[in-house]
C-alpha cells in the first residue's frame, strides 16, 4: 500500500482536507434540499 503516506503531517494535513471536503459535501447537500424543497413548494418563500 503505497497511498498511505508515512509522514504523520502529511497524514495530519491530508485527514484534515477529507474532513473540510465532508463539510462542503454536506453543506451542498442540503443547499440542494433547500433548493429542491423551494421548487417543489414555490409559494411558500422563508
Amino acid at each position: 500500500m503505497k497511498n498511505s503516506p508515512a509522514n504523520p503531517v502529511l497524514a495530519r494535513t491530508h485527514l484534515k482536507h477529507f474532513s473540510n471536503v465532508k463539510k462542503i459535501a454536506h453543506f451542498s447537500r442540503l443547499s440542494l434540499c433547500r433548493v429542491a424543497s423551494d421548487r417543489l413548494r414555490p409559494h411558500t418563500k422563508i
